[in-house]
């Protein structure tokens, strides 16, 4: 989300994130340790619940930007890790 909000090219890291998260979630629907399911329904399973994901991704994002048009407060993204010790 960072990538966008920053209006960056996020699409390099969605595709690779996108396939990534529906072949694990694949792999824990599907493995004896995780929820044992069979194959097709893992692969369906998979797709619905990253589909979920992408559309919860793209509604926060809509939120984050209506948010910033209406003046309300937007939300911070600078964790203050670059920024040097206060000198006492």
């Amino acid at each position: 989300m960072y990538l966008t909000i920053q209006r960056k090219n996020s699409w390099i890291a969605a595709v690779p994130a996108t396939f990534i998260t529906i072949a694990a979630l694949t792999y824990i629907l599907n493995a004896q340790i995780g929820f044992g399911l069979s194959l097709d329904t893992a692969y369906i399973g998979g797709a619905i619940i990253t589909g979920l994901a992408i559309i919860s991704f793209f509604w926060g994002l809509s939120r984050k930007f209506s948010a910033d048009e209406n003046g309300k407060k937007p939300i911070i993204l600078d964790d203050g890790l670059g920024k040097a010790p206060a000198q006492q």
